[in-house]
């Protein structure tokens, strides 16, 4: 989420700035990267349930990905709306 903020790309909202209390960071994870990623906890699961566009099977909150060398050219997409 901070890396696609400071980078300027538009659509991340981001309001709560990554403590998981707002899901306007939702972002829909590529299938083939979804799994590379770690399981996302009770608390994300909850917020994701919020999301303003419908959640779908690979939906994460960009606030909780922890980028790493390995997630070099991750691909995610953003919803129609985050609000």
């Amino acid at each position: 989420m901070r890396v696609a903020l400071a980078a300027g790309v538009g659509g991340i909202a981001a309001d709560c700035g990554g403590v998981l209390s707002c899901a306007t960071c939702h972002v829909i994870v590529a299938p083939e990267w979804a799994a590379r990623l770690p399981r996302p906890d009770a608390d994300e699961l909850a917020m994701l349930d919020m999301t303003a566009a419908p959640r779908e099977p690979h939906s994460r909150l960009s606030c909780q990905i922890v980028l790493a060398p390995e997630l070099d050219g991750l691909v995610v997409r953003l919803p129609a709306t985050q609000y």
